[in-house]
């Protein structure tokens, strides 16, 4: 079942109202078995979807949210599966040899408390009349690299996956799962850009395998495109079985994220630059996922106008 979710936010002083956000969430549903108590009861036990009741929609807006829902679906279905096995490997790669790449130990600072601040240099910075759009002049937000190697954005984290994290089958709950990509995916936004981040979207997120309580999960993300303010993060994750090693591809997505100043005015951050064949070709892929996004906003837009 496909499931809508609007996020609305209401100030507690003058009790106004906002849109946040608003997202489509697909669920499955599964037939429950008796737990095994068998060593091979345990290995091959499955878990079967099973028949949902259907929804009839009664009003207009419920029956064209009900079309549209419909739309969705055989656009995912007919999607092409995209073969991303080359990033991941280099990837895993780049987690292989992470300390290779550092020269030196990290500086120890000394805490602000007890070191006399210096004034820092000011920088003027000119106003791009090329865009409408406003960017942040704050000095303290000027980046100290103009351009950046796909490389260097990488980040990697790992979890273990404890009962807290999942539902009562076991299972991890897939926004736990979102919420670890989300904090690799600053990570690596960070790694390029000196500034406050923000979260603008998600997209192509598909979980292909599931995971389970005592799998070991590790995320990785690198950034994979760049624009003025904004940069899209491409995050994979997979599982370890720690009893029988077995380590599985469990999904990936595109985070959007997006550099703001203290007064969340847009900064200029710099730009990342492919090196090898699989980092050019999901760079290169990356204005066409841009244009689906921009295109089903606007979608969304309309919806949200039509029903206003």
């Amino acid at each position: 079942m496909e499931v809508g979710v609007k996020v609305e936010a209401e100030s507690p002083l003058s009790s106004e109202r906002v849109f946040v956000a608003h997202a489509y969430l697909t669920f499955v549903a599964l037939s429950p078995r008796p737990t095994p108590h068998t060593y091979l009861g345990k290995r091959f036990v499955q878990y079967m979807p099973i028949a949902v009741p259907h929804i009839i929609p009664m009003t207009p807006m419920e029956t064209r949210r009900y079309d549209m829902a419909e739309k969705r679906r055989q656009n995912r279905l007919s999607r092409p599966k995209m073969d991303r096995s080359n990033i991941r490997e280099t990837m895993q790669a780049y987690s292989q040899g992470l300390n290779l790449h550092q020269t030196k130990d990290a500086p120890i600072r000394s805490h602000p408390a007890f070191t006399p601040r210096h004034m820092m240099m000011q920088h003027e910075q000119e106003e791009d009349t090329r865009h409408h759009r406003r960017y942040s002049m704050d000095p303290k937000m000027l980046q100290p690299v103009d351009a950046m190697k796909m490389e260097d954005s990488f980040a990697e984290v790992v979890k273990l996956v404890m009962p807290q994290h999942a539902n009562s089958l076991s299972i991890t709950f897939g926004g736990q799962i979102i919420s670890w990509m989300e904090q690799c995916a600053l990570s690596s936004a960070n790694r390029l850009a000196k500034a406050y981040l923000l979260t603008a979207s998600i997209d192509s997120l598909n979980f292909i395998t599931s995971t389970r309580i005592g799998d070991v999960v590790t995320i990785r993300s690198i950034v994979s495109k760049t624009y003025t303010s904004s940069m899209e993060v491409y995050v994979s994750v997979e599982a370890e079985n720690l009893q029988t090693g077995q380590i599985n591809f469990t999904n990936d997505g595109f985070f959007t994220i997006t550099a703001v100043d203290s007064d969340l005015v847009p900064v200029v951050i710099p730009c990342v630059v492919p090196q090898t064949q699989a980092e050019i070709e999901l760079f290169d892929e990356g204005n066409e996922r841009r244009n689906k996004r921009l295109l089903y906003r606007q979608e969304l837009l309309e919806l949200l106008d039509s029903h206003s």
